[in-house]
C-alpha cells in the first residue's frame, strides 16, 4: 500500500507541476478529461492558491461522480462539471461550446491524468488525443500520464489495489509497456514539443520503479 500511495503522490505532484507551468505560460482555461472527483489539490484549486482567475472544466462519464463533483464545486463560478465520455471527443467538444465558458480559440491546458489507463486496447489512442488537440485553434498544452511497467512484469495485484484507491472499480485499468505514452504522442501531427526538462517524447527516462515495477509514463507537451 505505501508503494501505491507514493505512486499516486508522484502523479499528483506531476499534475501540480503541469498546472503551475501552464499558468506561467499565460493559460487561463483548463479541461480535465476523465477527471474523477475534483478534490483538494486538483487543477482549479492550484490556480486559486496562486490567486489566478482561471476557468476549469472537469469531464467524467460517471453520473454519481459528476453529481458529487457538482456538490464539491457548488458556488465556484469559474468551474464547471460535464458528464461526458472522453473517448467521444466530438461530443465533449460540442458540450464545451454549449455549456461552458471555454473559448476554443484561446490557449488551453488539457489534462489526461490517469484517464488513458482505461482506454480499451483496440482503440487508436494517438487519434483520440489528436482529436482533442485539433479541437483548439490556438496553442494548447497537454499533460498526460499512463500506468506502465517493464515487459513480462506481474503487476496484477498492484493494479487491482490501485483501481480501488483511485475509485475505478467500474473500469478496467490497463498497464502498458514503459514508453507507450511517448510513442502515442510522437504520432500526433503537427508534432508537439516537450516543455520541461525530462519530458522527452523519444527518450524519457523511466520513472522510479516500485516494488511491483508498476510506475507511470508522464508527459507535458506544447502543441502549436
Amino acid at each position: 500500500m505505501p508503494i501505491l500511495v507514493s505512486l499516486i503522490k508522484r502523479q499528483r505532484d506531476f499534475l501540480a507541476a503541469a498546472v503551475t507551468h501552464m499558468l506561467g505560460q499565460g493559460i487561463r482555461q483548463f479541461v480535465v478529461l476523465g477527471s474523477g472527483l475534483p478534490t483538494a489539490g486538483h487543477v482549479h484549486s492550484i490556480a486559486h492558491r496562486r490567486s489566478i482567475p482561471a476557468t476549469t472544466v472537469y469531464v467524467d462519464s460517471d453520473t454519481s461522480t459528476v453529481e458529487q463533483a457538482e456538490i464539491i464545486l457548488a458556488g465556484n463560478q469559474r468551474t464547471t462539471v460535464l458528464r461526458g465520455d472522453f473517448m467521444e471527443p466530438e461530443t465533449v467538444l460540442a458540450s464545451l461550446d454549449r455549456r461552458t465558458a471555454v473559448d476554443r480559440n484561446e490557449p488551453t491546458g488539457l489534462f489526461l491524468i490517469g484517464a488513458l489507463d482505461t482506454l480499451p486496447a483496440p482503440r487508436r489512442p494517438h487519434r483520440l488525443i489528436a482529436a482533442y488537440r485539433n479541437g483548439f485553434s490556438r496553442t494548447c498544452h497537454l499533460a498526460g500520464t499512463l500506468l506502465a511497467a517493464p515487459p513480462n512484469s506481474d503487476v496484477s495485484a498492484d493494479v487491482g489495489t490501485a483501481a480501488k484507491i483511485l475509485g475505478d472499480i467500474g473500469s478496467t485499468l490497463i498497464v502498458r509497456p514503459r514508453g507507450t505514452l511517448h510513442v502515442w504522442l510522437s504520432k500526433i501531427r503537427p508534432r508537439g514539443t516537450a516543455v520541461d526538462t525530462g519530458f522527452a517524447v523519444s527518450e524519457l527516462p523511466p520513472a522510479e520503479g516500485t516494488a511491483g515495477q508498476l510506475t507511470f509514463d508522464h508527459a507535458l507537451m506544447r502543441f502549436s
